[in-house]
């Protein structure tokens, strides 16, 4: 609270700090206050009950024990500047809770909040602090004291972290918004006792929508390899065009299923379809694996980095289908805990292959593609759209796809 009020009087947004006589009287009020919030959040770590809030709080006081330690005093308003701009929009985050509800300053001030959300947390934290690695090869490495290059590793995952957190909220705001949709189309509904107000079979539109998804990356590969045209290609694309099959055959068979009322709904495999279901997971495991291969194809260490990807999806292969074996055998107890364990073991394989493109790309594409990365993961465990989630899925498997054929066409 204090860094925001510090915010809206000196304006930031249109402060230059370089040449303004107000820095050192700004410095010296960062100075006074800097160890007075620090304590503050870890006060609140061990105070709120939030595990988000715990997360968001720890952040922010290893921060600003950092910059309190290892920055001078005279340059802590240039490291904290991105960081406190982006706190702008818990201003209006206080206000809503003092607005009186359902007035239109209340909605008006949550429009605003969700507005400076978006501008300041996502993409001004994302383009004045991650972007191209900007922030910290221009403000820490230039002006902090730190000599030890580990502490400044842990300062950029706390600032990664702190980002995934405000990412992570972003599609839970979505889930939100898409529920109270949903309630408000119901009670129409039920007020007008009209079935046919938008009264929609999402898993069906899941369905049909992610038959063909993923198809959408074969023609986008090709076109983006085609500026640098080098047979290693032919492994991603042999990957993308598996999956695009396999995705097709087990989404549509539900589709179909669903279409002649075989089924009412769709969670979780069954013996109808469980061939369609391997034969996806397979296809999922070597793109990965394919992917990889293309991106360290000329590297020297082509086959340490793929003896380690390849015997890691075989492992979790293996317990991909014991987790199929007892479903089989025990359907009505296991579907519960199903997904959840099949989803671990794919997401530990794809998440290793991840970390393996994210080491071998520029810097201008890694990050993004980290993030979307994990954005995705965030997407499935949330679940924003209900029986639509799948689909939200896809489109980020198609950006995904997007900056891992940018790197392929730029890593020699």
């Amino acid at each position: 609270m204090i860094i925001d009020i510090i915010v809206q009087l000196i304006n930031f947004e249109f402060l230059q700090y370089e040449n303004t006589e107000l820095v050192p009287i700004i410095n010296k009020i960062i100075n006074i206050v800097l160890p007075v919030i620090t304590i503050l959040n870890f006060l609140l770590f061990f105070i709120t009950k939030s595990r988000a809030n715990k997360f968001y709080n720890g952040n922010i006081a290893c921060i600003l024990l950092y910059t309190y330690y290892y920055v001078s005093q005279s340059n802590r308003l240039k490291i904290l500047y991105p960081l406190i701009k982006s706190e702008i929009p818990t201003i209006f985050y206080i206000l809503i809770h003092l607005c009186p509800r359902e007035t239109i300053i209340h909605k008006t001030t949550l429009a605003i909040y969700h507005f400076t959300f978006i501008k300041y947390k996502l993409y001004g934290f994302y383009y004045e602090i991650l972007y191209k690695n900007y922030y910290f090869e221009r403000m820490f490495i230039l002006h902090s004291s730190v000599s030890c290059n580990i502490s400044l590793l842990v300062l950029v995952i706390l600032f990664y972290c702190l980002y995934l957190l405000h990412i992570w909220s972003f599609i839970t705001v979505i889930k939100t918004f898409y529920k109270k949709f949903i309630d408000t189309i119901e009670l129409i509904r039920i007020n007008t006792g009209d079935d046919g107000i938008i009264n929609i079979n999402t898993d069906l539109v899941c369905r049909g929508l992610c038959s063909y998804l993923f198809s959408i990356n074969i023609p986008i590969a090709i076109y983006i390899y085609s500026y640098n045209i080098q047979g290693k290609y032919i492994f991603d694309l042999i990957g993308i065009l598996t999956l695009s099959v396999s995705s097709y055959f087990y989404h549509h068979e539900i589709y179909v299923r669903l279409c002649n009322n075989k089924i009412q709904e769709y969670r979780t495999p069954d013996k109808t379809n469980i061939k369609l279901f391997i034969n996806d997971i397979l296809a999922i495991n070597v793109r990965s694996f394919l992917v990889v291969t293309t991106s360290y194809f000329n590297s020297q260490y082509c086959f340490i980095i793929l003896s380690i990807s390849g015997i890691c999806h075989l492992i979790m292969l293996y317990y991909c289908n014991i987790n199929i074996i007892n479903l089989l055998i025990d359907y009505d107890k296991k579907k519960v805990t199903f997904t959840w364990t099949h989803n671990i073991y794919t997401g530990i394989a794809i998440g290793l292959d991840a970390i393996f493109l994210y080491m071998n790309s520029p810097t201008n594409i890694c990050i993004p593609f980290l993030l979307i990365t994990i954005s995705s993961a965030f997407v499935v465990l949330i679940e924003p759209l209900n029986r639509l989630t799948h689909v939200l899925f896809h489109i980020f498997l198609i950006i995904q796809t997007t900056y891992m054929c940018l790197s392929n066409i730029v890593i020699e």
